[in-house]
C-alpha cells in the first residue's frame, strides 16, 4: 500500500508526464504539417528522411495515442470534435497505401532514424544467433517487394514523391479542419 506522500508523487508523476506527451505530441503534429507544406514546394531528401520518420510515428504510435485520448473525452466540445478529425484523418492518411508501401515507409522511417540496418539485414544477429528461415524467408520477399515497388516508380526519389503527392491533399485538408476546429474557441 501506498502511503499518502507516495501516492501524491506518482500522481503528480504522471499529470505531468501526461502533459509532457501532450507537448510532445503537439510538436510532432506541427513538424509533420510543415514537412508537408515544404515538401509540397521543394523536394528535399533531408526533409524527406524526416517526413518518413514523422509520418510513420504518427500513422502507428500517434494514432493509438490520439484514439487513447478521444476515448477519454466524455464531453462534446471543441478538444473531442479535434481529436475525432484527427484520428479520422490519420486513418485517411494510412489507407491511402497498400501494405507493401506501408512496409516501404517504415523501412525508410528506420533507414531515416538509425544508422545501422541490423532488422533488414540476412546473415547474423549481434548475438551470433542465425535467423530463423521464416524470417530469412520474410526479409527476402520484403526484398523483393521493395525492388518491384521501386522499379514500378521508377527509382527511390519517384517513390518519395508519389507518397507524398498521395498524402499531400489529405493531410492540408487535416491540418485545415485541426485549425477551423481551434479557431473557433
Amino acid at each position: 500500500m501506498l502511503s499518502k506522500s507516495e501516492y501524491n508523487k506518482y500522481k503528480l508523476d504522471f499529470i505531468i508526464k501526461t502533459f509532457v506527451h501532450l507537448e510532445q505530441f503537439a510538436q510532432w503534429l506541427r513538424k509533420f504539417f510543415y514537412l508537408n507544406h515544404e515538401l509540397s514546394l521543394e523536394y528535399d531528401t533531408i526533409y524527406q528522411e524526416s517526413f518518413y520518420v514523422t509520418f510513420h510515428e504518427l500513422i502507428t504510435v500517434g494514432l493509438d495515442y490520439s484514439k487513447k485520448v478521444l476515448s477519454q473525452l466524455t464531453v462534446e466540445d471543441e478538444k473531442k470534435q479535434w481529436y475525432k478529425n484527427l484520428v479520422e484523418g490519420l486513418e485517411k492518411l494510412k489507407g491511402v497505401f497498400s501494405e507493401i508501401e506501408l512496409q516501404y515507409i517504415k523501412y525508410k522511417r528506420h533507414n531515416s532514424s538509425h544508422i545501422f540496418q541490423n532488422d533488414y539485414e540476412h546473415k547474423v544477429f549481434e548475438k551470433g544467433d542465425n535467423l530463423t528461415p521464416q524470417r530469412e524467408n520474410k526479409i527476402d520477399q520484403n526484398e523483393k517487394d521493395f525492388t518491384d515497388l521501386i522499379q514500378k516508380h521508377g527509382g527511390d526519389k519517384k517513390f518519395d514523391l508519389y507518397m507524398h503527392h498521395k498524402i499531400f491533399l489529405i493531410a492540408s485538408d487535416l491540418y485545415d479542419q485541426l485549425q477551423a476546429i481551434k479557431n473557433q474557441k
